[in-house]
């Protein structure tokens, strides 16, 4: 995001942030000199927001982005919207969010002039679900940060042992539990490695590492400092992300900028993001994922530790922030230039039966 504001204003366009949220201030997203327009007014309010148009009150700015799937605008304000995923229409994870995004994108998307999404496989879903025109879809990866780089410091370790890292949460999709269980299966087939997860352990999956006599093994270190997040990356053997749907997948490239080799699936978006450097296993093969990582410990990873280490920051240097600020620029700069040429109109779009 901190890229953004430069790179419109080179193509002579104003950018102004605009947050719904209390989420935090605009240091953390590199905007500090930039002011900040903020309607507080909570989400049960966003059918009052929508019906008097208070954002486009508030900002009195010609196009909007919804960088997080919409914003609650008069139906005939042209907007443009970023898609990370459909994950909120077609799985079911437990979270109220999930209903009140799907609710809301099935009156945004028709006003959309343009839709920004973060990979092919995401932007291929969008348009078959809303019925949405790919030619009005631009996909634009996301980027890294630098910070997350090939190791240059003496080694950390979260233990005294090599461990395996896993950074992903505790929802389905995510295969957490086929994780733990791979984990186990290859602790009792004599793997001396260690798992370090940085995130919670669920109670029902501490019960399983406690049965199998593994809780010394197992280190949960709940949310971490991005700063220590980087050094987890950059001195772990593997990474394991053996997620089952992903959006774009970015704990494939922090893992690949950090020159360590990735463990993943090619499922979803997946592959787009990791290219053939990373381990593909099925993610619901837990016998694969424990054989991975008996290999690593043997040492017959060699080759893919030595080759990641080369060519994961190589892949990693295709996604940049800077890249996204300017594809995004290209897209509002399109946008513009349809509402130029003619009024705009609500798309009329049938929907895949």
């Amino acid at each position: 995001m901190s890229e953004l504001p430069a790179v419109a204003f080179a193509a002579g366009m104003n950018i102004q942030p605009y947050f719904r949220k209390a989420l935090g201030n605009l240091d953390q997203y590199g905007l500090a000199s930039m002011t900040l327009k903020r309607l507080r007014a909570p989400v049960a309010a966003e059918g009052w927001v929508r019906k008097f148009g208070l954002i486009e009150l508030l900002t009195r700015a010609s196009l909007f982005h919804a960088t997080d799937f919409y914003l609650p605008l008069k139906r005939v304000t042209p907007a443009i919207s970023t898609v990370y995923d459909v994950i909120y229409a077609t799985q079911s994870e437990g979270m109220l969010d999930q209903a009140r995004i799907k609710s809301a994108m099935n009156s945004f998307v028709p006003q959309c002039v343009r839709v920004i999404s973060c990979s092919h496989y995401s932007a291929n879903a969008f348009c078959e679900l809303y019925g949405y025109p790919m030619e009005r879809v631009a996909v634009i990866g996301l980027g890294v940060d630098k910070m997350y780089a090939p190791a240059t410091a003496p080694v950390y370790q979260a233990t005294s042992t090599p461990y395996f890292l896993a950074v992903s949460c505790n929802t389905t999709r995510k295969n957490t539990p086929r994780l733990i269980q791979a984990f186990i299966r290859y602790a009792q087939s004599g793997g001396a490695y260690d798992l370090t997860l940085a995130w919670t352990l669920p109670d029902a999956l501490h019960a399983s590492v406690e049965q199998a006599g593994l809780t010394h093994r197992v280190h949960a270190l709940g949310k971490v400092s991005e700063e220590r997040l980087v050094a987890l990356y950059q001195h772990t053997v593997c990474v394991m992300f053996p997620s089952l749907y992903e959006g774009f997948g970015l704990p494939v490239l922090e893992a690949l900028a950090c020159g360590v080799p990735v463990m993943t699936t090619r499922r979803s978006s997946l592959p787009e993001v990791g290219g053939d450097i990373p381990v593909y296993v099925d993610g619901e093969d837990i016998d694969e994922m424990a054989q991975v990582m008996l290999a690593f410990e043997r040492g017959d990873m060699a080759g893919i530790t030595k080759r990641t280490r080369v060519e994961g920051p190589q892949r990693a240097a295709q996604f940049t922030w800077r890249s996204c600020a300017e594809r995004t620029v290209e897209t509002y700069l399109a946008a513009f230039a349809e509402l130029r040429s003619k009024p705009w109109q609500r798309l009329h779009l049938e929907r895949a039966r």
